[in-house]
């Protein structure tokens, strides 16, 4: 059985929407909408992760956050506490109604710099 090959082009892609969301997050954090900043800020995280997934495991397609996250937990371990702080925050954001402030939006904002720094240490993320 040959060795699967990497996805360069689906990880670039990632990659790219991964930094368009991020943008988005900036925007809206200007506005002071800070519930949705932190949500595509969590999008923007997942991106980063599917883009490191297409380089080593481009044939793994998940089912939902919940095979994302064990697949973080279990390959990119480095970044997992962060990637659940994001996906926690988005989560009540979006289905518990929670009302995100700017002090919350910066803890999570603070996660997201450390995830990217260790993303970038592995090659997956944008020049700054």
């Amino acid at each position: 059985m040959d060795a699967p090959s990497f996805d360069e082009t689906q990880s670039n892609r990632h990659l790219n929407e991964a930094r368009a969301n991020y943008k988005l997050f900036e925007k809206l954090r200007d506005q002071q909408q800070w519930g949705w900043a932190a949500v595509v800020l969590f999008y923007s995280a997942l991106h980063l992760v599917e883009a490191y997934k297409c380089i080593l495991h481009p044939h793994l397609d998940f089912k939902g956050h919940s095979e994302r996250n064990d697949y973080v937990f279990d390959n990119i371990r480095t970044i997992n506490i962060w990637y659940r702080s994001l996906y926690s925050m988005s989560r009540s954001v979006r289905y518990d109604l929670f009302d995100c402030q700017e002090v919350h939006l910066k803890y999570v904002e603070g996660d997201y710099n450390l995830l990217w720094i260790e993303v970038n240490k592995l090659g997956f993320a944008w020049e700054v």
